[in-house]
């Protein structure tokens, strides 16, 4: 049997490691997602100019800030997944396929949304003219745009996470 500190140890290892799991599935996917969109679209290497770059910077600042706000609720599960004496790794897969989920679903979300507001308020912008003329100041809108949203939806994300911590009941 586990002492309290060796579990807890345990819990708080597990849950770095799945934030971190969290976050590189999200940034892998919003990398590859904007690589085929942009650079494999328009035949542009990512070093070819700052664009691709700053759009980059935006989302691995805005990734890091949605997957900060679901860390608590990843510790606060496993801590009671460790207690209830069910299968603790069972549990981890799960809580990790749910907030990889709900990252990649808000990371989608706020992209429509920057794209959108970016369209209605300058009007359609063709993202092969700001590539070749290396015009960055659609790419510092978007990323501005971009962390301001996650920024935004962070602490909702955070309350749907601390809904879905399956705490135990308690009888009186």
């Amino acid at each position: 049997m586990e002492s309290t500190n060796e579990s807890l140890l345990k819990i708080a290892i597990v849950s770095s490691l799945s934030s971190l799991l969290v976050g590189i599935v999200a940034l892998y996917i919003t990398i590859w997602y904007l690589k085929n969109k942009i650079l494999n679209k328009y035949k542009y290497k990512w070093n070819d100019n700052l664009f691709f770059p700053i759009l980059m910077i935006g989302a691995i600042i805005g990734i890091g800030v949605l997957v900060s706000a679901i860390s608590q609720s990843i510790l606060t599960t496993l801590k009671i997944a460790s207690r209830n004496g069910t299968d603790f790794y069972l549990e981890v897969f799960k809580f990790i396929s749910l907030s990889s989920l709900a990252i990649i679903l808000f990371v989608f979300i706020i992209n429509v949304m920057s794209n959108f507001l970016i369209q209605s308020i300058f009007g359609k912008t063709n993202m092969e003219d700001e590539l070749k003329e290396s015009k960055y100041s659609f790419a510092l809108i978007y990323s501005s745009c971009f962390i301001a949203f996650c920024f935004v939806l962070k602490d909702s994300l955070s309350s749907l996470f601390e809904l879905l911590i399956p705490f135990e009941s308690i009888n009186f």
